[in-house]
C-alpha cells in the first residue's frame, strides 16, 4: 500500500552546491524532509499495487504490473494494467521497457496509454538499505492526445530480511516530473508504504473474470495466456450473461477441464432466454 503526496513544482533554482562526496548523505535528507513536508500537500492518494515476477533466465525478467489509486481529497478512482520486459544486471541495476494502460473505473473520462522505458541504477546497497535512481520517460496517449514525460526519483528503502516467506520492506521515494505539455517541471511527488513480499513457489491454475468488462481480455491478448468464455446465467432483463476462465501459458488442458466441470455442474449451456414475440 502506498500513500502518495505532490505538490506543483517550484521555479528550478540554485538552492545550494555540495561536494561530490555527499551524495548519498543528500539523497536520504533529501527523503527525510519530504515526510515533514507532508502537511503542506495538496492531495493525498492510496494506491494499492499487485507486482508479479517471472525470471525464465539471469537476465531476463518478465513484470506484471496491477493497480488502483484513489484521491482521498477528491473523485479519482483510477486502476492500472502493465506488462513489461527487463533486462537484468543485478545488482548493479536493470533496464526496463513496456506498456502501460490506465482508465477512470468511475466512467469514461480518462483513458491513457503510455509506453515505457527507464535505467535504474542502485547508488547505495547494504545489507540493510539500498538507496536506487530510476530515470523513465513515457510516451502518453491521453484520451488520444500525445505527449511525453520525463522522469527521474530516488527510492530509499530497508530491505526484508533474507530467508524469510514474508517480509515487509518499508521504502520512500521522491520524484520529479517533466511534462511536454507544460514544457516545465510539472509536478515533485513523494511516497511512502511497504512491499509485502511472498517467498516461495506461488501457482496459480486457473482465474476467473468478467466477460467483457474490465482490461482482463487486453491483458490476456498482450500475455498470450488461454481464456475461454462460458455462459453463467441471465441479466435482469433476460440477456445471456457469461464469465471467463483463464489458464497458465501452454496449459489448455487444465484451462478446458476446470471449464467442462464448471458446464456440466451448472448446466447454464443448456438454458435458453424466454422467447417472446
Amino acid at each position: 500500500m502506498n500513500h502518495e503526496r505532490d505538490r506543483p513544482a517550484p521555479r528550478a533554482r540554485q538552492l545550494f552546491s555540495a561536494p561530490a562526496g555527499a551524495g548519498r548523505s543528500l539523497s536520504v535528507f533529501i527523503l527525510l524532509m519530504l515526510v515533514g513536508a507532508a502537511a503542506s500537500a495538496q492531495s493525498t492518494e492510496i494506491w494499492p499495487e499487485l507486482d508479479v515476477y517471472w525470471q525464465p533466465a539471469a537476465h531476463q525478467r518478465t513484470f506484471l504490473e496491477l493497480s488502483s489509486s484513489t484521491e482521498r481529497e477528491g473523485t479519482k478512482r483510477e486502476a492500472t494494467i502493465g506488462l513489461y520486459q527487463d533486462y537484468l544486471s543485478l545488482p548493479k541495476g536493470y533496464l526496463r521497457a513496456g506498456y502501460r494502460f490506465t482508465f477512470s473505473t468511475r466512467d469514461a473520462s480518462y483513458r491513457e496509454s503510455r509506453i515505457v522505458g527507464e535505467g535504474v541504477v542502485t547508488t547505495y546497497s547494504s545489507d540493510l538499505v539500498r538507496l536506487l535512481n530510476r530515470t523513465r520517460v513515457e510516451l502518453r496517449w491521453v484520451n488520444g492526445a500525445y505527449s511525453y514525460r520525463v522522469r527521474d526519483r530516488l527510492h530509499f528503502q530497508r530491505l526484508a530480511a533474507k530467508g524469510s516467506r514474508f517480509a515487509l520492506a518499508p521504502y520512500g521515494t521522491f520524484e520529479v516530473y517533466y511534462d511536454s505539455r507544460e514544457a516545465s517541471i510539472s509536478r515533485v511527488a513523494g511516497r511512502i508504504g511497504s512491499e509485502a513480499r511472498l517467498g516461495g513457489p506461488v501457482s496459480i491454475d486457473v482465474y476467473i473474470a468478467p466477460t467483457g468488462v474490465g482490461g482482463n481480455l487486453l491483458l490476456t491478448n498482450l500475455t498470450g495466456h488461454p481464456a475461454i468464455a462460458l455462459p453463467n446465467g441471465f441479466s435482469d432483463a433476460g440477456m445471456p450473461t457469461s464469465i471467463t476462465f483463464n489458464g497458465r501459458l501452454y496449459d489448455e488442458a487444465t484451462l478446458l477441464a476446470v471449464a467442462k466441470q464448471y458446464q456440466d455442474a451448472t448446466g447454464f449451456h443448456l438454458r435458453h432466454p424466454a422467447m417472446d414475440f
